[in-house]
């Protein structure tokens, strides 16, 4: 065919969009998760060509982690990851303009260091 085919993540969109003979409207995939899937699908390609996938895959994951012991609800935890991943990557931009060193390993690092105070907070929790 060629065109807009060619394109990866436009060929994994399809694919998730479709639905298969088996598969009835009653059990079509929610919106919001269909929303969801959608966007890690373009996002995620297009972050790893641009800052890599070590960086990447800690900011998917290090926020959340952090984000855990501070939220009841999944919401919240969603709003405490955004916040988590925004403030490292502010604080880092600045400590590495600062230092005059690259970004990258400061996001982690200081993304890593909220993780291990919330931790560490949550255990301060369950002691009393």
């Amino acid at each position: 065919m060629g065109g807009l085919d060619e394109i990866p993540i436009l060929q994994i969109t399809h694919r998730l969009l479709q639905v298969g003979p088996c598969v009835h409207h009653d059990q079509a995939m929610p919106r919001e998760q269909l929303v969801l899937t959608i966007t890690l699908a373009t996002t995620v390609p297009v972050a790893i060509k641009i800052v890599g996938v070590l960086l990447i895959a800690a900011m998917l994951i290090i926020p959340a982690a952090a984000a855990r012991p501070l939220s009841r609800t999944p919401e919240g935890m969603a709003i405490a990851t955004g916040l988590i991943g925004v403030l490292s990557a502010i604080i880092s931009l600045r400590m590495a303009y600062v230092f005059d060193t690259p970004a990258g390993p400061f996001i982690v690092c200081v993304a890593a260091i909220t993780f291990l105070a919330t931790s560490i907070l949550r255990g301060f929790r369950h002691t009393r």
